[in-house]
């Protein structure tokens, strides 16, 4: 959202920054999350028309922009995952950083290592720690906020699985048969949330069973049960009637490498200042725009003792002094 650009120049993540009608620039970003993070189609819209109050401008250039790829309310719901960021792209990165500034095969060589010691202690851990644990720890604990959260909830059973849950000032339907509530919470992560908790504790049902297969153990060995094998030393392979594999040349440029990769346009931070350029300025003490602070007459009062007149300078030191010069020495003198 950073590379659009929208009015005067400036992108939204600019325009969040200033202050909008007199609101904090953090209330704006908060709308802004609370939009992003809206899971089904009524809160999109409340929160949509908050944001329509506080910076029509702002609403302007969200509106145009595909919900699907930044609003959890239009996520599909097959791949159990709300996530708003790419922290996993990311954090992958950093990890092959040192193996990428390698050529081609000793990085495939270096990544395949590190994949094989992160498989093995995977693996090892599920085996050792997690062996009589039914979910993985992570999602243990997030289930287990959403039982607290679940204490709010007042819920009242209509047939066939289906509930009436009122927390605070809203009420929502939830269908512990389909797995299914109506904030869509539930459907999007496959972690029962804090409305479907309360129906399946009135139903005396186990939560662990209506969370989604993928976050089992069992899942997770599963996934990490495969051996990557190491390959033989390179002395050993066979050889082939192939072109033999060289590193591509090389040709040494001028100046310092490059250790960063190449950021996209839309990525660039055009930073947190902006120009001055025809802001009128005041002083800060009398609120003048004809001096600022270091000359206001406020703070400093016009009757302190000028300062001494510069001697004029004699370009030639052999010239007898005249009888200007004797008259401004003596009052330098006095």
């Amino acid at each position: 959202m950073r590379g659009e650009a929208i009015g005067g120049g400036l992108n939204l993540n600019q325009k969040l920054k200033r202050t909008v009608l007199g609101v904090k620039t953090v209330v704006v970003d908060q709308s802004l999350w609370e939009i992003a993070r809206s899971n089904n189609m009524a809160t999109w819209k409340k929160n949509m028309e908050k944001m329509k109050e506080m910076n029509l401008e702002a609403w302007a250039y969200l509106d145009g922009l595909a919900p699907n790829t930044w609003c959890r309310a239009f996520f599909e719901e097959l791949p159990k995952c709300d996530l708003l960021l790419n922290n996993s792209c990311e954090v992958f990165n950093k990890w092959i950083l040192d193996a990428r500034e390698l050529p081609i095969l000793s990085m495939l060589r270096k990544i395949k290592a590190r994949l094989m010691t992160r498989w093995y202690r995977n693996r090892k851990q599920c085996e050792d720690d997690w062996s009589q644990l039914p979910l993985c720890p992570k999602i243990k604990k997030k289930l287990d906020k959403n039982i607290e959260w679940a204490k709010s909830c007042h819920e009242r059973p209509t047939g066939k699985g289906v509930f009436k849950v009122m927390s605070r000032e809203n009420e929502y339907v939830v269908d512990i048969l389909k797995n299914k509530c109506s904030c869509r919470r539930w459907q999007l992560a496959g972690i029962p949330c804090s409305h479907s908790i309360a129906c399946l504790r009135f139903e005396r049902i186990k939560l662990e069973d209506k969370v989604a297969a993928c976050y089992s153990i069992e899942e997770y060995r599963l996934a990490y049960g495969h051996v990557i094998m190491p390959c033989r030393d390179p002395a050993e392979w066979q050889k082939t009637n192939g072109p033999p594999i060289e590193p591509p040349k090389y040709e040494k440029k001028a100046g310092r490498k490059k250790k960063k990769r190449i950021v996209h346009p839309s990525e660039k931070d055009e930073g947190t200042r902006f120009s001055k350029h025809g802001v009128i300025m005041h002083c800060s003490v009398c609120n003048s725009t004809e001096h600022n602070r270091r000359k206001c007459t406020v703070l400093h009062p016009s009757d302190r003792v000028p300062a001494l007149e510069k001697l004029p300078v004699r370009r030639n030191l052999l010239q007898a002094p005249t009888a200007q010069d004797s008259q401004c020495t003596e009052m330098t003198i006095t």
